[in-house]
């Protein structure tokens, strides 16, 4: 492998920020996100979790951020996240080699 930069996450406005990071070269990258790269990458692992567990880590997550305005903008934010989770992650799922449960720590296997 090789060393690259990477612009860091802004977590409070959901967007990368101007500050950059460099990662060292290494035998093993492990890439968390929302994009389906699959076809780049040897191995992949989907985390799967109900959606009563979604639900509670967004809550969690944002309200740790404070970020909603009032009690109507954080349901529909709430019900979009599941809305996109069913539509752009979980099919990501077909395509994992292992899948993890992460309310049981089951794994499967899908792939050989």
């Amino acid at each position: 492998g090789r060393s690259i930069t990477k612009k860091v996450q802004d977590y409070l406005n959901e967007q990368p920020s101007d500050t950059v990071e460099e990662l060292g070269a290494t035998d093993y990258i492990i890439i968390e996100g929302n994009l389906d790269i699959s076809e780049f990458c040897d191995v992949t692992i989907f985390l799967y979790a109900s959606d009563g567990v979604l639900l509670s880590r967004r809550k969690e997550r944002d309200r740790q951020k404070i970020i909603h305005a009032d009690q109507d903008t954080y349901q529909r934010s709430i019900e979009q996240s599941l809305v996109y989770y069913h539509t752009y992650l979980e099919p990501c799922m077909n395509k994992a080699d292992i899948i993890i449960h992460t309310e049981t720590n089951t794994i499967y296997k899908q792939h050989s």
